[in-house]
């Protein structure tokens, strides 16, 4: 290997000097990266096409099948999972779908809870990595009240656990991926999505410092219950990022509540 070493620098030295032409200039990239140009030429933007891969944006519908033949009402939210497989949260449709890596579209079987109660209007849903536990956030109750409501399922289906507070408004999924547990958005708090001692969906809260935030709701304190995060996001620095109105926050693991992109209007 080391007698071939004089032999690969001086074919890389001659590719060098082959490439550096007095014809033609080094540009930055549009990631960041050079691109040689020739003279006089100029830099063009890349073009992007958007392709549907499953189901049509011209036909809504609930209809299972492979890729384009299967149909969608109101898809929202998304989980990937690691081999590739989607579930989506079908919100006029009632349902969760499930994507497989192959393409095929399918509907979950999601069972009813004991007491009656439904899954509706979907909006959010998260699979656990580890135990294939559907975690589903919806819009409203299936009484068809306002007040959001979330779910529990075993991987198969079963019914694990559903609840509603009166006024509390709940949004978005984000699984830590060191735990695997699912964090939502609840009034003004960001929860854990996991069972609680007594078999109720809740888990620990965390404590964000709302002063940092700068909510103002004129003195009406019970208006923090329809208040929510519409995003969050747990990084691999272990770090909740989390939105409120036109502005982005994080919190640390070392308890710290900071505004971020200070100067970006949003």
């Amino acid at each position: 290997m080391k007698a071939n070493f004089p032999c690969l620098a001086l074919l890389s030295m001659a590719l060098f000097f082959i490439g550096c032409k007095k014809s033609e200039e080094v540009k930055p990239g549009i990631n960041g990266d050079t691109a040689t140009l020739a003279a006089g030429s100029t830099l063009s933007a890349p073009t992007y096409a958007v392709e549907t891969l499953y189901g049509s944006p011209y036909a809504a519908g609930n209809m299972d099948g492979m890729g384009k033949n299967a149909r969608f009402n109101s898809p929202f939210g998304i989980q990937i999972m690691d081999d590739g497989t989607l579930y989506v949260a079908d919100y006029n449709n009632n349902a969760i779908r499930k994507i497989s890596s192959t393409g095929m579209v399918s509907k979950l079987s999601l069972k009813q809870a004991p007491g009656g109660q439904y899954l509706t209007k979907p909006i959010y849903v998260g699979v656990s990595f580890r135990n294939g536990n559907i975690h589903v956030i919806q819009d409203g109750n299936f009484l068809g009240e306002p007040y959001d409501e979330s779910w529990i399922y075993k991987a198969n289906g079963d019914f694990v656990a559903a609840s509603y507070y009166f006024y509390s408004v709940r949004s978005v999924l984000a699984r830590d991926p060191y735990t695997d547990i699912f964090y939502y958005s609840t009034a003004d708090q960001i929860q854990q999505h996991i069972l609680d001692q007594n078999g109720n969906i809740g888990g620990v809260l965390i404590p964000i410092d709302v002063s940092k935030l700068a909510l103002s709701f004129g003195g009406c304190g019970s208006c923090l219950r329809s208040y929510s995060f519409p995003a969050i996001a747990i990084g691999y620095n272990k770090v909740i990022y989390f939105s409120t109105g036109d502005k982005i926050f994080k919190y640390t693991p070392g308890g710290v509540t900071q505004r971020i992109f200070n100067k970006l209007a949003f």
